[in-house]
């Protein structure tokens, strides 16, 4: 019996080290390659062969370069075209390898928010910067009960809001547990601040700023796991205040709701620039860029964004352009990840329903 069981453990031992040289040569083949598997688009626009190469040029005024071969575009240069490709990765979104393309007509009229977002979902935009002081247009703000719903739901108001890079606080990566907890969760930025870093334009005063990405739903639709490995829903960062966040989340949903807080471990310099960089990409035109349930989430998207400040960078992909990493993307293993490498701490509090009153005593 022993003898068996040794050669089973053998007969294992093998298959194990073949995949292990396996992975390790397709790493090393492939490192050098560039990586353009990480965000899918889909862009309608005009052809231009200029001094950078073949650029789209979209109607609302995005300039991507095409990484594609001038024999597949040389039909198509000056005309509109539909294409298909793929960029590195959310923060970089300026080349995209090109997949298909194809003659479209020019759009009749241009695509409004209310078609591709639910009530809920606002993309947020920079009206103007200086410095460390940004003016955001689209942050969710005010939070109420819908009076003619006859369950708990939210109805929103948006605002104009300042923010003072200079006066961030704390930094906390928060967890929306949902079920199977085993494998799903929704995961948030919250940036506290010292007074003053975070007003609105009627000079009401948040203590603390949320950046959540997710999935647009178009009125009606609903998120479906199966629907998220293809190019289903476009991509939205929402920028709200920690309260209508919480209080969405916590006090209006239907089912009980808990947020757990990961205090992110960066000094002062570290912070400021999270903080100038999620509003960078929270502030970026994202039409045509599609969520992916592992390569372009709420939860990878956050590691990009601590990878640009972080000395020591989290890998994204075990094999470039093939298979990602699940230890920065899938939610079971992303908080063992960041806290074994001591990015972010041990879980410090859970607001729940039983507690949410006491985090916000006006309600």
């Amino acid at each position: 019996m022993q003898t068996e069981m040794l050669k089973q453990h053998n007969v294992w031992m093998k298959i194990a080290t073949f995949v292990f040289l396996c992975v390790m040569l397709a790493q090393t083949a492939l490192s050098a390659a560039p990586i353009y598997n990480g965000v899918r688009y889909e862009l309608k626009g005009v052809l231009i062969e200029d001094s950078k190469g073949f650029t789209l040029h979209t109607r609302d005024g995005r300039v991507f370069l095409l990484d594609v071969s001038p024999e597949k575009v040389k039909p198509f240069l000056n005309r509109w075209v539909s294409v298909h490709g793929n960029a590195h990765a959310a923060d970089k979104t300026e080349i995209l390898k090109v997949s298909k393309i194809s003659q479209t007509n020019e759009p009749v009229k241009p695509v409004f928010a209310e078609e591709l977002y639910s009530y809920y979902q606002k993309p947020a935009k920079l009206a103007s910067r200086s410095g460390s002081k940004y003016t955001i247009d689209n942050v969710r703000w005010g939070i109420r009960q819908d009076p003619e719903a006859n369950e708990p739901k939210s109805l929103h108001s948006w605002t104009t809001a300042a923010v003072d890079a200079e006066k961030v606080d704390q930094v906390f990566m928060v967890v929306l547990p949902m079920k199977p907890e085993v494998i799903l969760a929704h995961a948030i930025l919250v940036f506290t601040f010292k007074p003053g870093g975070f007003v609105n334009k009627s000079g009401s005063e948040a203590q603390a700023l949320t950046v959540t990405i997710e999935a647009a739903l178009p009125p009606g639709e609903m998120y479906d796991l199966a629907k998220t490995v293809k190019k289903t829903f476009n991509m939205v960062w929402n920028l709200t205040t920690f309260e209508n966040y919480a209080r969405m989340q916590v006090q209006y949903n239907k089912s009980e709701k808990r947020l757990i807080f990961y205090k992110v471990n960066l000094n002062e310099a570290q912070k400021k620039q999270l903080l100038q960089d999620a509003i960078a990409e929270a502030c970026k035109n994202r039409r045509g860029e599609f969520y992916h349930i592992t390569r372009n989430n709420c939860i990878n998207n956050l590691v990009i964004l601590l990878n640009r400040v972080l000395d020591e960078k989290l890998h994204m992909w075990w094999i470039p352009n093939a298979l990602y990493n699940m230890t920065v993307t899938a939610p079971i293993h992303v908080f063992k990840t960041l806290m074994q490498k001591g990015i972010i701490s041990d879980a410090e509090f859970e607001l729940n329903r039983s507690n949410l009153a006491s985090y916000f005593p006006a309600l």
